[in-house]
């Protein structure tokens, strides 16, 4: 009789179409952001699939998945080191996941010849957005995207969100504990909280507050320290794992659009997010996933120009900036105050 004998689950095919991958190549170069959204793929491919994890990604962000314990290996990407290629032929993994999707990504696939497996940027859908506003976005977040391009290898999400593994020989240099802390970077400009609305802010939240940032955030930072008391800046003082060191300990982080905001999710701190020139709908909102953590997104609506760019711009295209500059100062303060009680 014709099907006796045979399996009518998808899933058990899949999962025994599979089973012989045992090592999987992760691509995902920059930034910080993107690269904490991977936590939870990487996660679930080595607790579900027993499988042995390499990351590749740039240089300057190797410390944010070098001290995760799911993966094995990580490799530094360069555009000049032609060893790469080979190094990685010589693992010979049984599978590349490619969370970058661009030349550079797609040239390390062709040259690994093997399996191979990307996700849908949706950026054709965020194009016509940003510059028509039409069709409303129903994006789902990346994380979800991530799991449903991988969704043949028989996983399933385990809904425990993003995570940041820190170092353990670094120590918090602040030696306190619960403080606000102030995201002040981001890649571009118009991601950027404004120093001006940053200075209201501080002026009204009397605990003690970090401000944390990168080399180009120094001097804002400073700026800001030399208004108040108890506002310190660390920015550009401290590197990637130190600043997770310091934010570990902190109430709660105070950010636009930046890589420190999905650092801050990764190590289960509570968020509070100004949203400039991008919106939450493009799906890179803070991903706790199944764990309940105070998150609000403030954002200026009925802006006709806003999002103006599905990343960001070095200045406000219409030279108002009104997507940071008209946000509630009084209910992001009073949402301060009422979260961590001062």
């Amino acid at each position: 009789m014709r099907g006796v004998g045979v399996s009518s689950s998808p899933l058990i095919f899949i999962a025994s179409k599979y089973k012989f991958i045992k090592k999987i190549l992760v691509i995902r170069f920059s930034s910080i952001g993107d690269i904490v959204l991977t936590s939870p793929v990487i996660r679930v491919l080595k607790n579900q699939l027993n499988a042995e994890i390499h990351f590749v990604s740039k240089g300057p962000f190797k410390s944010i998945m070098e001290f995760n314990p799911h993966i094995a290996k990580t490799w530094v990407y360069s555009k000049e080191d032609n060893r790469l290629i080979q190094n990685l032929k010589d693992e010979k993994f049984d599978l590349v996941l490619d969370l970058q999707k661009n030349i550079s990504s797609k040239k390390i696939c062709s040259s690994l010849a093997i399996k191979n497996i990307s996700f849908d940027k949706k950026n054709v859908k965020k194009w016509f957005y940003v510059n028509f506003k039409y069709p409303p976005l129903n994006i789902p977040h990346l994380v979800d995207r991530y799991f449903e391009a991988t969704s043949e290898l028989g996983i399933k999400n385990d809904g425990k969100g993003l995570e940041f593994h820190i170092d353990p020989s670094i120590e918090n240099s602040t030696k306190e504990k619960d403080y606000l802390c102030i995201a002040l970077g981001a890649a571009h400009q118009t991601k950027q909280i404004p120093i001006s609305i940053l200075s209201q802010i501080c002026e009204q939240v009397k605990m003690k507050v970090y401000l944390l940032g990168g080399q180009g955030d120094a001097a804002k930072g400073k700026e800001l320290a030399s208004q108040f008391d108890h506002v310190h800046n660390v920015a550009g003082t401290c590197s990637l794992q130190q600043s997770a060191a310091i934010l570990r300990d902190s109430k709660l982080l105070l950010t636009g659009d930046t890589g420190l905001m999905h650092m801050a999710v990764g190590l289960s701190i509570p968020t509070l997010v100004l949203w400039g020139n991008t919106t939450p709908e493009f799906g890179m909102y803070p991903y706790y996933g199944d764990e309940k953590v105070y998150s609000f997104n403030h954002e200026v609506k009925n802006l006709s120009c806003r999002p103006c760019s599905k990343l960001g711009k070095t200045s406000c295209p219409k030279g108002h900036f009104k997507c940071m500059k008209n946000q509630n100062i009084e209910l992001i303060v009073e949402q301060i105050r009422s979260f961590i009680d001062v």
